[in-house]
């Protein structure tokens, strides 16, 4: 069995330090865009044409004073409404 060279050594370190330093940043860092929200009281309707237009697959559900209570996901709509259009398949 062949030891990897010292040039590949090298490279892998980088690699894990990078990955690190990425794994050890705040998610403020991380975000390119304000998250996609609706109210708990929305309409489905309202929520997934909200989804759709941002182009994302979740959408942050908040409670009155504005505080996320919860995640919505367009599997969740397959999941739950036998109707859904949103283009997914349920995973059953």
């Amino acid at each position: 069995m062949s030891r990897p060279s010292p040039a590949t050594d090298s490279l892998l370190e980088r690699r894990l330090v990078a990955e690190h330093q990425t794994l050890a940043q705040p998610l403020r860092n991380l975000l390119r865009r304000e998250p996609v929200v609706c109210t708990e009281g929305e309409a489905l309707r309202a929520a997934l044409q909200r989804m759709h237009e941002a182009q994302v697959g979740a959408i942050v559900v908040v409670d009155g004073a504005g505080r996320p209570c919860g995640i919505f996901t367009s599997a969740t709509c397959c999941e739950r409404c036998p109707t859904c259009r949103c283009g997914r398949r349920s995973p059953r």
